[in-house]
C-alpha cells in the first residue's frame, strides 16, 4: 500500500520506476538489517548480493503492476 500511494503521487514513468527500485532498496533493509537480526538468524548466511537483487526485482515488477492496475483503471 506504502509503494502505492508513492507511485500515484509521482507523474511520470521513469520516476514510478526509481521509486519502485527505492521501495525494493527499503525492503531489503528493514527485512535484513532489523528482522533477521531479531527473529530470523538463520537468514544471516543468506548471499546479500542476490537477496538485495531480489528485492529490486520485487519493487520493480511491483510498480509496474501498479501502473498497469492505474491504466487499466482510466479506460472504459
Amino acid at each position: 500500500m506504502t509503494l502505492a500511494v508513492i507511485a500515484s503521487r509521482i507523474g511520470s514513468g521513469v520516476g514510478r520506476a526509481l521509486a519502485g527500485l527505492a521501495f525494493g532498496v527499503a525492503l531489503y533493509l528493514v527485512n535484513f538489517l532489523v528482522i533477521t537480526p531479531i527473529a530470523f538468524a538463520v537468514f544471516q548466511d543468506a548471499n546479500q548480493p542476490v537477496e538485495l537483487a531480489t528485492h529490486l526485482i520485487f519493487g520493480s515488477v511491483a510498480v509496474l503492476f501498479l501502473m498497469g492496475r492505474r491504466a487499466g483503471q482510466v479506460r472504459p
